[in-house]
């Protein structure tokens, strides 16, 4: 549906091993405290990385 998703909180940074599932189901953006922005963006990267060429393959 193309709908914008965002998720706001400490869970991402808490635990980021939600952000890889989260960008999974489809969350768009992700809003954690100041403290916790430089660790999350790399969760993100690396998260992308992992599911990009999953996605891929399966074209």
């Amino acid at each position: 549906a193309n709908i914008p998703c965002s998720i706001c909180g400490d869970a991402p940074a808490l635990y980021p091993e939600l952000i890889e599932d989260l960008i999974r189901w489809g969350i768009t953006s992700i809003s954690v405290s100041l403290d916790a922005v430089e660790s999350t963006y790399m969760a993100i990267a690396k998260a992308e990385k992992r599911i990009i060429p999953t996605s891929r393959r399966n074209l």
